[in-house]
């Protein structure tokens, strides 16, 4: 399926990936399909111009990102993502608003939708287009740990979340919950300064809060010197009681947290449908 041929009337989750490896192909060739790819060269095959804003600007739709059909351009479309967001988040973001453009009608100017907005469920099709496009099948061929988790988002110029999401696509994420650990404050206390939580990547049915403090580490400085270790610890986060092997790997200022119930044997497969949920705050 050619990606240029794409055009939907509602979200298709089963389409993202062919379509995503699609333009990998067109964008890379086939002797480089499994190489870091450039947003900006995808956003180019798509005719779409790339335009920075301010935050404040995207903030007032309540989005991170826009994608906007133009008139009388050479161009279909621009994409407007906010100055200062992190590289990693700025390819997500480009990416995720590409995914947009298969919910228009490309041939007509200015492109047109062929529905209404799909809400959710198209957002979840952008989601897993820009994560399948950013990072390849490959990059995930046997279960994913949190050091590997790491290195492959240093290798593709992506967060590590998004490396997290792929292994659950892929049906190789055998733990309960992969987080990210940030120094952070609470919603309601912003000063209270504590190990907390950044960003989740679950199994189906699995629920740990954004922002949770790490109770069970004095700090920051008592995670990193466990780095490429496994230790067994008691947990309570959201769904997650009990006691824990904490898998700690870290990276320059990325600490990623992968939990797996004490004594469990490593699954190389999910079982049942390959979903998850995935939650990110504004610092990520």
């Amino acid at each position: 399926m050619h990606w240029a041929n794409v055009q939907l009337l509602r979200p298709d989750l089963a389409v993202s990936s062919g379509v995503a490896r699609s333009v990998r192909e067109d964008v890379l060739g086939e002797r480089r399909i499994d190489d870091p790819i450039e947003v900006s060269a995808v956003a180019r095959l798509f005719a779409c111009v790339l335009r920075r804003t301010s935050s404040e600007d995207l903030a007032c739709c309540g989005v991170s990102g826009l994608l906007r059909p133009l008139r009388e351009s050479p161009s279909r479309f621009e994409i407007l993502y906010p100055t200062g967001q992190a590289r990693t988040r700025q390819r997500f973001t480009v990416a995720h608003e590409l995914g947009h453009t298969f919910f228009f009608d490309r041939a007509v100017s200015p492109p047109s939708r062929l529905s209404p907005h799909g809400g959710q469920a198209e957002e979840r099709f952008c989601d897993l287009f820009a994560s399948e496009l950013l990072v390849p099948r490959s990059a995930i061929r046997r279960p994913l740990d949190a050091r590997r988790c790491l290195e492959a988002a240093a290798h593709f110029f992506v967060s590590p979340q998004v490396v997290a999401l792929r292994a659950v696509r892929a049906r190789l994420f055998p733990y309960r919950a992969m987080m990210g650990v940030a120094l952070l404050g609470k919603p309601s206390a912003p000063e209270a300064l504590a190990p907390r939580i950044s960003w989740v990547v679950s199994e189906r049915g699995t629920w740990v809060p954004l922002a949770a403090r790490l109770k069970q580490f004095s700090g920051l400085e008592e995670i990193m010197e466990l780095s490429d270790q496994t230790v067994v610890r008691t947990v309570n986060l959201g769904s997650c009681r009990g006691a824990y092997e904490h898998a700690i790997a870290v990276c320059g200022r990325q600490i990623v947290l992968a939990l797996r119930p004490a004594g469990s044997p490593l699954r190389t497969a999910m079982r049942g449908p390959a979903a998850a949920g995935v939650r990110c705050n504004p610092v990520t």
